[in-house]
Parts: C-alpha cells; sequence; structure tokens
C-alpha cells in the first residue's frame, strides 16, 4: 500500500516567511520615511516662526528713536484773563504758544517769562513760546483774553535750514538743529540769550544793539528772545 505524503502546515513553508519578512521591511521603510519627512517639516515650520519672531522684534535701522524732550507733553489748552494764576492748578505744567488778540498787557512767570503782551506790534510782542513747570506762578495784566496753546514738537529737517523765531523759550535739537548761524532781527531791539555764551541785545537801533550775530548751537542749548517779533536764524 502506497504511504501517503504529509503536507507541511503552511507556516513552515520557507515561501510563507519570506513574504511575512519583506512585508515588515516595506512597512518599516514606509513609516520610517513619513517619520523623517514630518520631522523636517516640523523643524523647518519652527526655524521660520524663530526667524519670524526675531525679526520682528528687532528694531528696524530705518526707525529713528524718539528724542527725549526737555520739557513735559502735559500741556492742555486754556484761557486766562487777568490774574495771579498757579501752574498745576490753574494751567497744567507744559510748553505753550501765548497769544492774545488785544492791544498790550503784561505778562510774567518766573526767571523765563516777561513780556508786553499784544497785537500792536509798535509796544508789544506775541505768540511767545514758554515752558511752565509746576509750582511756578503765572500773572497776567491788563489783559481780558489769553489763550495758551500746547507747543508740540516738529520734524527737524535733515541739515540746518533758514529758521525765525516769536520771543520765547527755543531748545537746539528739538525747534533748530545745531550748526552755526547768523542771527538777526528787524525790530528796534531786545535781548538775545544762548546759555552762558551768548548775552546780547539784537536789533536794528545801532545805538544800544547789535545785529547779524555769528552762533555756534549745540544739541542741548536753550535760546531765549524776549522783546522780539521775529528773529531769523540763517546757517553758516
Amino acid at each position: 500500500m502506497k504511504k501517503e505524503r504529509t503536507k507541511k502546515p503552511f507556516y513552515k513553508k520557507i515561501w510563507v516567511w519570506a513574504i511575512i519578512i519583506i512585508v515588515v521591511v516595506v512597512a518599516a521603510n514606509i513609516g520610517g520615511g513619513d517619520d523623517s519627512k514630518e520631522s523636517t517639516t516640523t523643524k523647518e515650520a519652527t526655524k521660520a516662526t524663530t526667524q519670524k519672531i526675531k525679526k520682528e522684534s528687532s528694531p528696524s535701522k530705518n526707525k529713528t528713536p524718539k528724542k527725549d524732550l526737555p520739557y513735559p507733553e502735559t500741556a492742555v489748552q486754556t484761557t486766562l484773563g487777568a490774574g495771579t494764576f498757579s501752574i498745576g492748578d490753574d494751567i497744567k505744567e507744559g510748553r505753550y504758544t501765548i497769544h492774545t488778540n488785544e492791544s498790550s498787557g503784561n505778562i510774567s512767570s518766573g526767571m523765563g517769562l516777561n513780556e508786553i503782551l499784544g497785537a500792536d506790534s509798535s509796544i508789544a510782542v506775541n505768540d511767545v513760546v514758554t515752558t511752565f513747570k509746576d509750582g511756578e506762578e503765572l500773572q497776567i495784566q491788563g489783559l481780558n483774553n489769553v489763550t495758551f496753546t500746547p507747543k508740540v514738537a516738529g520734524t527737524l529737517p535733515d541739515k540746518p535750514t533758514l529758521t525765525k523765531f516769536n520771543s520765547g523759550n527755543y531748545y537746539v535739537g528739538v525747534d533748530i538743529l545745531e550748526g552755526k548761524y547768523i542771527v538777526s532781527t528787524n525790530d528796534t531791539s531786545g535781548n538775545f540769550n544762548v546759555g552762558l555764551s551768548v548775552n546780547e541785545i539784537l536789533g536794528t537801533d545801532a545805538s544800544l544793539a547789535t545785529n547779524n550775530i555769528q552762533v555756534n548751537l549745540k544739541d542741548g542749548d536753550e535760546i531765549q528772545l524776549a522783546g522780539l517779533n521775529n528773529t531769523t536764524f540763517t546757517p553758516k
């Protein structure tokens, strides 16, 4: 009688295990490739985000930092009549342009302001620029209506240019660029000071004043003009 051959179970056959090994290897390669791709994509996204944050947080090279002003920017539009007033209570401290439509009267405060204020340019000055500080006293005489308008710092040109000022206090680096200037006026006479370096009576009356004065202005200098409606600074 012929003996039948016993069949091996399928899991003991070599070709079955070969197929299983191939499938496992292929699956591993596919999974590893995806992980690698995902890892690379994540790294690139993180790098791009970091660069964006650094770029946004870094100051622009073309941006000019705001200049520190030598006075507080707290001035508020105010109108006052004759009387004695306290800076900080009756009017906020800060920098103002002072104007009246009346003929003339007196206005004074501390050591920096003492003018005949009015619309009559033959005896008075108008649109005076000054800075008030808390605790100072302001006196107005002979005037019913005086307006105090906040003086806002403007933008300076790239190089010194012809500049005109009324009576008042002005700052080099804020109101005018530093440099050499010839200072002149068409008014008869008035006072012209730059810190401790210049102290002149400026005007057209040669018997008591001088005109066309050369000065060398430096950042931080304070210019004081009194009794003058129009003073011109011409670059040298």
